[in-house]
């Protein structure tokens, strides 16, 4: 594999330096050496995030951090402003998307997921998970952990806005069906990412989906296997669990431990 650039963009909002600090650290022990990583931090209006979490991974990686005022757009929308903010900055071939409350957990996961990149499969990384009392499309990447060529976007005119309307949806046609892998009459919640595809399958561009599991290896929060090993684990949400809290500790340590246990470690990077 020819050596390549990568920016990994985070939306943030509030709570999110030590939940950032991790995940930066994560990717970077566990990423190979094939893939220069650049890390682009979009803060929202919440002004507590300490700039100085990221100063370990200086050394190894190019860090930016900018703010983006939101208007104070909530949840959903908010988090899309900055996600599209930190996108029209990105002047790496190849990005990243990644929440904050993230930890990456396979040896080479770079190598992975650029991997299943062709003309077809055109995005890369974690599912929604089916049976939510939110649901959301399945069976195509969600944007909680995404890989794609940069020109994808503006190549197919894709939007990281959630649907106007935050209600639930009732699917009404084939394509719809087709695009969200619900069947017809059913409920759906357009979040952030809806549109891609909405937009990419009905072209012959597909994504390929890591699998959540019911019951990690972890035990804790969301995780992501491929080929039957995690590679993805999301805490998910950071923004009312404080770093601080019992709960996020045990995901912190639980991560590292199985990085380490299971030798997933390119390199030991220290948070100072």
């Amino acid at each position: 594999m020819s050596r390549q650039d990568l920016e990994v963009i985070i939306p943030c909002g509030n709570n999110s330096d030590k939940y950032v600090a991790n995940f930066v650290k994560t990717a970077l022990e566990t990423c190979s050496d094939d893939t220069d990583l650049t890390f682009s931090i979009g803060i929202n209006n919440f002004p507590q995030f300490d700039l100085n979490c990221l100063n370990f991974a200086k050394q190894y990686a190019k860090i930016n951090f900018k703010v983006v005022d939101t208007n104070l757009a909530p949840g959903s929308q908010g988090h899309a402003i900055v996600l599209q903010s930190l996108f029209d900055d990105v002047k790496s071939e190849n990005c990243l998307i990644s929440d904050c409350d993230i930890v990456m957990l396979h040896k080479n996961w770079d190598t992975i997921m650029f991997s299943h990149l062709n003309e077809n499969v055109v995005i890369v990384g974690t599912d929604y998970f089916p049976f939510s009392n939110l649901p959301k499309y399945v069976g195509f990447p969600a944007l909680i952990v995404v890989l794609f060529k940069t020109s994808m976007i503006k190549e197919n005119n894709l939007s990281f806005m959630p649907h106007p309307n935050p209600g639930a949806h009732i699917i009404k046609t084939q394509e719809e069906s087709f695009a969200y892998n619900r069947p017809i009459g059913h409920k759906i919640y357009l979040d952030v990412g809806y549109e891609f595809p909405l937009k990419l399958k009905p072209k012959n561009l597909d994504g390929y989906c890591f699998q959540m599991v019911k019951s990690g290896k972890l035990q804790i929060g969301q995780e992501f296997h491929y080929k039957g090993n995690p590679i993805i684990n999301h805490m998910k949400g950071s923004s009312c669990i404080h770093s601080s809290q019992q709960h996020a500790q045990n995901w912190f340590v639980s991560a590292n431990n199985w990085n380490e246990m299971t030798k997933q470690k390119n390199r030991i990077i220290p948070i100072h």
